[in-house]
């Protein structure tokens, strides 16, 4: 099991992709006190839950479930920007993604390779982290919601055009993934298994049951 964050995300996927072997990606320097708990509850099998903060696209009628992938965004940029890019399916996958010191021009050029690997035509989900410009922390929730207004902007056409294609692109926002989160860090098990309710409950499994 290996744990990082934020530069292990290219780690983390690159084992996931030749190896098909969930990891996790979790601030390893918060491993004290309960957060321990919900990293060794994914090791040993078990379900472990979060709750959304919101959906920034209309909700989707039904649970849906998939593979988590993603992590620090600027770094998940530069695992796929290579001369041979990593070839996914991305119809199995719900990509999480945040970042830190990161401003619009440098969001609009990461969501634009990300578009450019055809990820948001195919992608089940997308579920965002904290994205925060310079100088600003997790708690700014102006910040917060300007950035997200921003990736919902660019992703307009490709939002409706899945929705007339009665594949609806869900995008849900949360609280608890990102740098500077204090309260119950999200441990993400890349390659593992996630659903996602009408509710905004996250459900995380390292395995498929």
């Amino acid at each position: 099991v290996f744990i990082g964050f934020p530069d292990f995300t290219f780690l983390l996927n690159e084992i996931y992709y030749h190896s098909r072997v969930p990891l996790i990606y979790f601030p390893s320097l918060q491993l004290g006190g309960g957060n321990i708990k919900k990293v060794l509850s994914l090791i040993s099998g078990e379900e472990i839950q979060y709750q959304g903060a919101s959906w920034l696209t209309t909700p989707p009628v039904r649970r849906f479930s998939g593979i988590p992938i993603g992590g620090n965004l600027s770094t998940f940029v530069n695992f796929l920007n290579r001369k041979d890019p990593p070839k996914f399916n991305w119809k199995r996958h719900i990509l999480f993604v945040e970042d830190i010191q990161i401003d619009v021009e440098d969001l609009h050029r990461h969501l634009a390779a990300l578009r450019r690997h055809n990820i948001f035509r195919r992608v089940r989900g997308l579920v965002l982290g904290s994205l925060l410009p310079p100088g600003k922390t997790a708690s700014d929730r102006k910040s917060r919601n300007e950035m997200q207004t921003f990736v919902l902007n660019y992703l307009d056409d490709i939002i409706r055009r899945r929705r007339r294609q009665g594949y609806p692109l869900p995008i849900l926002s949360v609280s608890n993934f990102g740098h500077g989160v204090r309260r119950e860090p999200m441990a993400i098990p890349i390659g593992g298994r996630v659903s996602v309710s009408k509710s905004r409950k996250i459900t995380f499994r390292m395995r498929k049951r």
